[in-house]
């Protein structure tokens, strides 16, 4: 697709601050394209906490699944006028948008290139005249619709070109650190991440051409991490971690996880003791920075500043000191804690520079 690429993290960036100052009826509705499980869906629910977080509006979003409408779904319901002269048509439920200077709504057209030739054209007016039938939105709604490309070889019909001219059009597409930045603000279990900066081939692997059910994708791994929590052991979780991310990324990440599920040397680290790590290890390395990274939200502040005196010594090589930090401070709460600490500035002087603090 001859479009802008975006990661979704990018999506948010790009779009928050229009939205936070303009008036949406001004914006044209943007369009996400990218294959099943890239994000799309996780960028624009992130989008509404942002801008929540920067108007200090109450933001509702409303997620339309067109693949499962009908067109009369989306313009409502005829029915005969008081005179039984004409017929006017009942708006439905998912439009009833209040208009008020307090509130922001997003209307989600998701899976718009899997609906019907039909559905897609009753989405006509919605993204163009900001209307259906007779009813028009409210200036506090957004606009954004999202679906998956023709060469993913899903449930696609080719978006007419009346509709596509309406739109503004960005690809959605997955990268590791990118993604790395959500999993750490959304408790992404540590071996997950830990395991796929160890091998970040595996993390998105989605091919079309191939028949297999279970894959790889930013979603799938953040099935893998759910089942972590909910079952007693690694054991139990394998077959619907299997059944997630397929047999070979599941055969890989249990390898990893039943070497590193035990880590003594992080609670060392966390209580201030001294502790010796063969950096020649990457994938003992990775373990422990993902750990430190993802549990620095539940330390004390006292925790925290033996995390830093770790850090400051030289046990750790460089990249991975550096590569720790950035995580720990992606997380907002962390980063302010931890800029407090006495030795941070220390830290700063010594790697000031390669950090965005």
């Amino acid at each position: 697709m001859s479009i802008a690429t975006v990661t979704p993290n990018q999506v948010v960036e790009l779009l928050t601050p229009i939205y936070a100052k303009t008036s949406p009826r001004e914006v044209p509705t943007v369009m996400l394209w990218g294959q099943p499980g890239i994000g799309k869906s996780d960028a624009v629910h992130l989008l509404a906490e942002h801008l929540q977080r920067v108007t200090g509006k109450t933001v509702e979003l409303t997620d339309v699944r067109l693949l499962l409408f009908n067109p009369i779904d989306l313009r409502g319901i005829p029915v005969v006028n008081s005179e039984k002269e004409f017929a006017v048509w009942l708006k439905p439920k998912i439009f009833d948008f209040p208009q008020d200077d307090e509130h922001l709504h997003i209307l989600f057209l998701d899976e718009i290139s899997a609906a019907p030739p039909s559905v897609q054209a009753a989405a006509f007016q919605l993204t163009l005249d900001r209307k259906i039938g007779e009813h028009d939105l409210p200036d506090n709604v957004i606009v954004i619709a999202a679906g998956n490309r023709m060469q993913d070889k899903g449930v696609t019909f080719r978006m007419p070109t009346p509709l596509a001219n309406r739109m503004t059009h960005l690809e959605v597409i997955a990268q590791f650190d990118d993604w790395k930045k959500w999993a750490l603000n959304n408790q992404i279990h540590e071996w997950v991440v830990g395991f796929l900066g160890f091998q970040t081939d595996l993390f998105n692997k989605f091919d079309p051409v191939n028949d297999s059910t279970a894959f790889p994708t930013p979603r799938s791994w953040s099935f893998v991490s759910k089942y972590l929590y909910l079952y007693d052991s690694l054991e139990d979780a394998m077959p619907m971690i299997t059944g997630s991310v397929g047999e070979e990324a599941a055969s890989e990440f249990a390898h990893y996880a039943t070497n590193h599920m035990d880590l003594p040397v992080v609670d060392e680290i966390v209580a201030g003791k001294t502790v010796q790590i063969d950096n020649s290890k990457i994938d003992i390395v990775y373990a422990i920075c993902s750990a430190l990274a993802i549990r620095a939200r539940n330390f004390s502040d006292e925790q925290l500043e033996n995390v830093m005196h770790f850090l400051l010594g030289d046990t750790l090589a460089r990249e991975y000191v550096i590569m720790t930090t950035k995580d720990m401070l992606r997380n907002g709460i962390v980063k302010q804690r931890v800029k407090a600490l006495p030795r941070f500035s220390e830290f700063l002087s010594n790697y000031g520079k390669t950090l965005l603090v």
